[in-house]
């Protein structure tokens, strides 16, 4: 499974900064809190599929 760009950007910015919240997130990337949760779900599921387990 590959993950679509929203997400990559997203988990970028994980990487980048880890202490960011979901509100710094959701403001940085203008997205709502469904499309954000959506994300991280799409983020979860990558990262389990290759058993990148945080």
């Amino acid at each position: 499974m590959k993950l679509d760009d929203r997400s990559m950007l997203i988990l970028q910015e994980i990487s980048i900064l880890p202490s960011a919240s979901s509100e710094y997130l959701t403001a940085k990337f203008g997205l709502s809190k469904d499309q954000m949760n959506y994300s991280f779900k799409k983020i979860n599921e990558h990262c389990h599929m290759y058993l990148l387990v945080f």
